[in-house]
């Protein structure tokens, strides 16, 4: 088990008792605590479960894709600039207003009921890394 997170994260107890408990779990290879971990309903949101052999489909959870994403590129850090970027993510609370079933259909994807829902990152303490 282990938790990435420094000393400026405030994470309840509650959450890391869940994540010991889970690490218990048979098959479970690793249990690891993000920086928004939190309790959820027996076992917490916002960590990343290996399991060998098992598979736990109660620890998605009703959050999927809520958390951190870690990505390696190539890029440069003396290249990034911040300002851009905030401006690329600006508006991603609304939905995006293009022709979605035009879009889904050039790209071989079937239009569904969700689909009001394309380019949102959700509510509440869902975000964007």
């Amino acid at each position: 088990m282990k938790i990435f997170a420094s000393s400026k994260n405030w994470i309840e107890g509650e959450a890391v008792r869940q994540l010991e408990k889970t690490a218990e779990l048979h098959g479970m290879v690793s249990a690891i605590g993000m920086p928004d971990i939190h309790p959820g309903r027996g076992n917490p949101v916002g960590a990343v479960f290996v399991s060998y052999g098992v598979i736990y489909p109660y620890l998605v959870g009703n959050d999927v894709g809520c958390g951190v994403g870690l990505f390696n590129t190539g890029l440069k850090r003396n290249k990034l600039k911040r300002d851009k970027w905030i401006k690329k993510l600006q508006s991603l609370e609304t939905p995006w207003e293009g022709d979605r079933a035009k879009w889904l259909l050039n790209n071989g994807i079937e239009p569904s009921d969700m689909d009001y829902a394309l380019g949102t990152i959700g509510g509440g303490n869902h975000f964007a890394e």
